[in-house]
């Protein structure tokens, strides 16, 4: 389906600034310098591609349609997909706050959290409409409402967003990952902490970062209990082709090495 295809293009390119993000909120923690100009056009990545262009389809296209088709807005996804999309919004505020001054141990504090709260979020709201949202759009569209989506899409980008913007945005992320994700960022393995996550968000990260790995790598997962159950999730949906490698077993902290095959 044309439409949902363009979203779910746009979200590959959203967790690549997010991946950019990540590097730059380590490099903040550890008192790095980072040149501000690079921050700020990330941010304004954020702000343009990911908020105004691609949330805006969503907000002032998708949703009316699938609300039309029966998908209900409140008690619904949607209504959750567009709770997320301002407490996306409401990080990116803060995260803007405090980079007017990251000579400030306070100001860099709060960035790196906020950041990687929104990083976070966005992982999850990613997730979330790949895997549910757009799974029931898919089912409730009809070719023809496909179809005006996809144009309505293009129209929006043209006249809203303007010529070039949305290619403009490619580039730059594309440049900050040269700048930014080398060899020596990618080579440590990720750390995925979920511990301070409600236990219903846990499963659907996990996941989604185990499917971002390339063949041979690996994360380490960080648990508050031993995630026996996830290994036999594992098992049942993705045998053979994951490994499992305990590193610390409680009692109060439990790390798993989580490899693709």
């Amino acid at each position: 389906m044309q439409s949902v295809e363009v979203l779910m293009h746009e979200h590959r390119v959203i967790e690549h600034g997010l991946a950019v993000l990540e590097v730059i909120a380590e490099r903040l923690e550890r008192g790095e310098i980072v040149p501000k100009e690079k921050v700020e056009a990330l941010l304004e990545f954020f702000r343009v591609f990911a908020d105004q262009c691609h949330h805006g389809k969503e907000e002032g296209m998708l949703f009316p349609e699938l609300e039309g088709r029966g998908i209900p807005k409140e008690g619904g996804p949607i209504g959750v997909m567009l709770y997320e999309h301002e407490e996306g919004r409401q990080l990116q505020d803060q995260m803007r706050q405090a980079l007017a001054d990251l000579s400030d141990d306070a100001n860099r504090q709060q960035f790196v959290a906020a950041a990687r709260n929104y990083i976070a979020l966005l992982r999850q709201h990613i997730w979330k409409e790949d895997n549910v949202l757009f799974k029931m759009a898919e089912q409730v569209l009809t070719e023809t409402d496909d179809q005006r989506l996809a144009e309505e899409f293009e129209r929006y980008e043209r006249e809203e967003i303007g010529e070039g913007v949305h290619d403009r945005f490619h580039h730059l992320i594309h440049e900050l990952e040269a700048e930014f994700i080398t060899s020596e960022t990618r080579s440590p393995e990720k750390v995925l902490d979920v511990r301070n996550l409600p236990p219903r968000e846990r499963h659907p990260l996990i996941f989604q970062t185990f499917e971002a790995l390339r063949s041979g790598e690996s994360f380490i997962l960080v648990n508050d209990h031993d995630p026996k159950p996830l290994y036999y999730e594992f098992h049942y949906e993705r045998q053979g082709q994951f490994t499992w490698e305990y590193l610390e077993q409680g009692p109060e902290v439990w790390r798993v090495r989580i490899g693709k095959k």
